[in-house]
């Protein structure tokens, strides 16, 4: 978390929920069925064209399906906000080095008291949904080694929670929200307004992120982790901030402090 987010926190009382599509993981939101369909026709192309050389290096097994999962995916992305939370008992060198920087904070809270606030009803969204909260951890498996349902649970590998066995490092609980597929511009009679109208009405509606907020964050135990190559003015300057925030927050220092310095 930086400190403009930091802020925000504090200040807002919020945490935000952020667009699938503009994730690193380009195939978020995939599913199963995506994935096995896919290496059943890669597998079935190979063997039926591999003494043809390149005579049928273009043709694809199975395209329509395949186009229609992975026009799914992509609305899915659209219309699929989540907060992402590395969960662990321990720290971890490699995400304080992809996700932070030595000014950035993490944010720390027991995943049964977490689970317990998302689930009363003193959270409020910024932008209102028809469905619940979707919460739990990723499911990992080795995308290109998905052949059938059978081999893998459909239960244990929900869309929205799966990822490639490559993204195991993160160890990801995560908070989906879902919401209703946002009106095309092109169906309010686009000729009839002026650009700029059109401009502005393409930023209204271009929600890249959601924020849900804490009604009653002073009754939650969250806890600030400074990070382990942090200046002792900067956690200083976070402390001042948090004393004079009104709000249960503690912090401690990175236990791998010692380690990285």
């Amino acid at each position: 978390m930086t400190i403009d987010q930091l802020l925000d926190f504090l200040i807002n009382k919020r945490l935000p929920l952020i667009r699938l599509d503009l994730f690193e993981d380009k195939l978020e939101g995939t599913k199963l069925e995506h994935l096995v369909l896919n290496n059943q026709s890669e597998n079935l192309r190979n063997k039926l064209f591999s003494n043809f050389e390149n005579w049928f290096s273009n043709i694809n097994i199975n395209p329509n399906s395949r186009n229609n999962y992975s026009d799914e995916r992509k609305l899915f992305q659209k219309t699929n906000y989540a907060s992402c939370w590395y969960c662990s008992t321990h720290e971890s060198v490699a995400m304080w080095n992809l996700f932070s920087h030595p000014n950035s904070v993490s944010v720390r809270i027991n995943y049964h008291t977490l689970i317990k606030a998302l689930q009363s009803s003193e959270i409020q969204l910024s932008y209102p949904s028809k469905k619940p909260l979707k919460i739990g951890n990723v499911k990992y498996t080795i995308f290109r080694n998905a052949e059938s349902e059978e081999q893998l649970n459909k239960v244990d590998f929900v869309q929205g929670f799966i990822k490639d066995e490559s993204f195991q490092h993160e160890n990801e609980f995560r908070i989906l929200l879902e919401i209703e597929n946002i009106q095309e511009r092109n169906s309010i009679g686009e000729e009839h307004l002026l650009k700029e109208n059109l401009i502005n009405w393409d930023k209204d509606h271009d929600l890249k992120v959601i924020h849900f907020e804490f009604s009653k964050m002073k009754e939650i135990p969250f806890e600030i982790v400074f990070h382990p190559r942090s200046n002792s003015w900067h956690r200083n300057n976070i402390m001042y901030l948090l004393k004079n925030s009104n709000l249960n927050i503690t912090t401690s220092e990175s236990i791998l402090s010692d380690i990285l310095n």
